[in-house]
């Protein structure tokens, strides 16, 4: 994370990168809905229970 910190800092602008702040915002929000799909993996499909 250091490293990619680094390179945006340094190179963000060339890529069209946002700013730290809001990559890590939407980072946070996308490791939600990660978390979701894999919870949806788990649910039993007779009972709806999440397994």
């Amino acid at each position: 994370m250091r490293e990619f910190k680094s390179f945006v800092k340094y190179h963000g602008e060339e890529y069209g990168l946002p700013s730290m702040k809001v990559i890590r915002s939407v980072m946070k929000i996308s490791s939600g809905i990660i978390q979701d799909r894999e919870r949806l993996k788990n649910i039993d499909k007779e009972t709806g229970e999440i397994k």
